[in-house]
């Protein structure tokens, strides 16, 4: 092969190769998005259930601002996940705040590109952090995110609402996913 052909072999492979990346990031942003689109039905679904069965959130918090999860040691997400799965744990002690013990949330486990739940039930967005959970507990029927960059883009209508830190893995930057947003399509900026 002489030096021309091979400089355009060359180019054509990496065009081709490049059009293979784009196509596989594409396709990977497709997958995230459906699988954080049925995270967030079924967790307010499940939310849905408990509410309705106890007449109260899965939290033992209820207050003047709503509550949110998964953001700080404090308050990890796997607290709500105990009780709505009916587990023993610091979120929900001697099953106090799931009585009957009904298991409201299934979900799977986590594995490397797919979200769902730790050995702990800390439940894990699709790049491996700690969904953001977000519990109306003002009673209002709006999910605020008031300490975040996304105070502004309220979920109007919802009890219950996760969100993602995005492909970065830090929260409140321009990437996060705001799943309400993927699912009902707002038009909030």
């Amino acid at each position: 092969m002489r030096l021309p052909e091979a400089v355009i072999l060359s180019g054509f492979l990496v065009i081709v190769l490049g059009l293979g990346g784009a196509a596989s990031i594409l396709l990977f942003e497709r997958e995230t998005n459906r699988q954080m689109r049925e995270d967030a039905r079924e967790f307010e679904s499940a939310v849905t259930a408990y509410q309705k069965q106890y007449e109260k959130l899965p939290t033992r918090y209820n207050g003047y601002v709503d509550v949110s999860y998964g953001d700080s040691p404090r308050f990890p997400n796997r607290h709500v996940m105990q009780i709505l799965m009916a587990e023993e744990g610091l979120g929900n002690p001697k099953h106090e705040l799931n009585p009957n013990q009904i298991r409201f949330f299934s979900g799977r486990a986590a594995q490397r590109k797919t979200s769902g739940l730790r050995h702990d039930l800390e439940w894990l967005d699709p790049w491996g952090v700690p969904y953001r959970l977000v519990l109306d507990t003002d009673n209002n029927k709006v999910c605020n995110l008031d300490q975040t960059i996304h105070h502004g883009t309220p979920a109007v209508g919802r009890i219950a609402v996760l969100w993602s830190a995005g492909p970065d893995r830090i929260a409140n930057t321009r990437d996060d996913v705001l799943t309400w947003r993927l699912l009902y399509r707002t038009s909030n900026p």
